[in-house]
């Protein structure tokens, strides 16, 4: 999978701004599933092309990757929700800058927060400090963007 390490066209935060690292994909389009192996568009969770924000929480399961937990907008309800998404599953993986407030509030729930949210003291997300990104960058395999 040839991915990139992308931060052109995020914000221009200032220096108040809440914000964290966070690796980014889209869900795939067409994949077989099944044991009849018919063809799915996106997953029963997630329409084709959904963005997600990958955790670092990991599974190994019995699919090549194992399957990680997402942040995304559901297929029927639009609304942000967490679930587990096998690796191939996904695609276009880049490194990103999330300040979106609401999946923000979601990596604080989920990290066990009360009151503001706080990158630095996130358990399952990463913060936005330079080796968090780093380590997002080793992890993932993506190259950096010249």
């Amino acid at each position: 999978m040839d991915v990139l390490v992308q931060d052109e066209g995020e914000k221009d935060g200032a220096d108040d701004e809440v914000w964290s690292w966070c690796p980014v994909a889209n869900v795939v389009d067409a994949h077989e599933t099944g044991q009849d192996h018919h063809i799915m568009h996106g997953t029963k969770i997630f329409s084709a092309g959904t963005k997600v924000y990958i955790s670092s929480e990991w599974a190994d399961t019995r699919t090549i990757g194992g399957s990680f937990k997402v942040i995304g907008r559901a297929r029927k309800s639009h609304r942000l929700v967490c679930a587990w998404l096998r690796w191939d599953r996904m695609e276009n993986v880049r490194l990103r800058r999330v300040f979106s407030p609401a999946v923000l509030r979601i990596m604080a729930k989920m990290s066990r927060q009360t009151g503001e949210v706080d990158p630095s003291g996130f358990v399952s997300w990463w913060g936005n400090s330079g080796e968090d990104r780093d380590g997002i960058i080793h992890r993932f395999g993506l190259k950096e963007h010249e």
